[in-house]
Formats: structure tokens, sequence, C-alpha cells
């Protein structure tokens, strides 16, 4: 399987001069990844690039012959990928991934939804994963303390967690990491009579209780210029604005940075990683 220093130039050439928003250029990744893992094709190496970038003719035809879905469909059966919808989503994840047009950017995300829809979306794509050579997924999850206003919420956690079993058409092998950052509300959901499937599943059972990492409270001076959790918060948030096109970081004054400090190291062990970052957002962010 190609790693990612590998696959970013191919995946850099693939969106030149196209534009792209970063969800898509994962995708793009994503897809040129599965692809090279299925299917026989050198990496990395100019015929590589003439073969999976280029836009002329030639490169255009080498690329519908070598990509054609007979083939590719030939390709994943011998990885296992032969139920049909599973099939489907990894041809047209190639075709957007190796030509990434508007038009098969939409019949991709039709496919995305339609299978999120019926709930086989995440089994089909750790069926792919798996097939392909990946051995782990990590699941980053934020505020999953929000989660307990409603069953239905917790209902398709547990949908995550249970992996089809033998024999079925997306069996797989892949290893889940569920990572979830969340406040002291979580504790909620170790009640077992409201939430007894995620209960027992994520926050463990009173005999094997699940071990809780606590996240030290951020660091706030009330002076301004320390290098503190404040002034990285400053930094980050800044630095990505200016990554923007139409808009720049507001000019904060000494005096206001100097009150919002003393703000917030006011609140001590209460103040909150989310109360920091949405607070300097509040006054360096234009977008609010």
């Amino acid at each position: 399987m190609p790693t990612a220093e590998k696959i970013a130039p191919i995946v850099n050439g693939v969106l030149e001069s196209r534009g792209s928003n970063t969800t898509r250029a994962n995708l793009v990744g994503l897809g040129l990844d599965l692809l090279f893992s299925a299917a026989p094709i050198p990496l990395p190496g100019a015929s590589t690039f003439a073969t999976i970038v280029g836009n002329d003719v030639i490169s255009r035809g080498i690329r519908a012959y070598r990509l054609r879905d007979a083939r590719l469909r030939g390709l994943l059966a011998e990885r296992g990928i032969r139920e049909r919808n599973a099939a489907d989503l990894v041809l047209h994840w190639v075709r957007f991934a190796t030509d990434p047009t508007e038009e098969r950017w939409r019949t991709l995300y039709d496919t995305f939804q339609r299978l999120a829809s019926r709930g086989a979306l995440f089994t089909i794509v750790c069926h792919v994963l798996a097939a392909c050579g990946y051995s782990t997924l990590v699941l980053l999850f934020d505020e999953v303390d929000r989660i307990s206003e409603g069953i239905r919420s917790t209902q398709a956690f547990e949908r995550l967690w249970d992996k089809p079993r033998d024999g079925d058409a997306y069996f797989h092998r892949l290893n889940i990491v569920f990572v979830m950052a969340a406040s002291n509300p979580v504790e909620a959901l170790r009640d077992d009579t409201t939430y007894s499937g995620f209960s027992r599943r994520f926050m463990g059972t009173p005999e094997v209780p699940t071990r809780n990492f606590r996240l030290p409270a951020p660091r706030v001076t009330p002076v301004s210029g320390q290098s503190d959790d404040f002034a990285h918060a400053a930094q980050v948030i800044t630095g990505l604005i200016d990554t923007l096109t139409d808009v720049r970081p507001l000019s904060v004054s000494p005096g206001t940075e100097l009150e919002l400090r003393a703000r917030l190291a006011k609140e001590g062990d209460a103040l909150t990683w989310h109360r920091l970052w949405a607070a300097v957002s509040d006054v360096y962010s234009p977008l609010y």
C-alpha cells in the first residue's frame, strides 16, 4: 500500500489548476490510495503521472483503458470487494480521484448520501479499507456529552461500534479506535437504564469501567506577551484567517486583550478549552 508521502505529489498534480476544498482534496488522496492498493499501477514515476494526471488525448486514452470499469471490478473482486454497492462506491471514488470534475463529485456525493440514508455507508467504507490493506481506523469525536440530549444519537454510535458478522457481505477485520472528548456531563451516559447499549459499549461496566483521561485546564495569565494557551489560540486563529482570500484577523488593542485575559484567568480550573477558543475567536475573527 502506498504511503502518504508518495501519494501527495500525485494528489497535487490531479488538483492543479482545478481548485479544491480540503474535503475534496482528502477524498482525492484516499481515492488514489485505494486505486494504487487495488490495481497493479506503478508508483511513483513519470509514467504514473502521465496516466493519472495527464489531460492530453493520449493520457486520457491510457487512463480510460487502464481504469475501465470491467477491469477495476475484476481487481476489486480479487480483493474481496464483490458486493455491488461497495464496488460502485469504489468505482465512483476512483473516477473522481483521477479526474475530479464537478459532475464526478456530484455522482460520488450522491452515492455517499444514498448509502448513508440506508445506514450502510460506514460499514461499506470499513469493508473497502480493510480489503485494500488498511488495518486501523481512528475516529475522533468532540463534545460527546451533547449526545446525551437524545437517545437516537447514542444509538447511532452503537451502530458504528457493532461490526458485521463473519459471512456478511461487508464483513471486515478493521480495528476501529474511538477517541472521544467531552466535558463532565458525559458521566450521565453511564446510566445503564437510559443509555444501556451505549453505556455498555463505550462507558464500560461497574466491573470493567472505561478509563477516562482528564485534560488539564488551559493556562491563561492576566498579562500580555506571555507564552500561554491564550497566545497559542490567538496565533492559530489568526493564522487560519490569514489563509482565507477575502478576510483578515481583527486588530485587537492591548487593552482589549488584557481585559479578556483577566476575565479568562479569573475562571481558573473552571475554564474549558472550548470556552478559551470561543472567547479568542470572538475578538480576533471577523466571521462572528
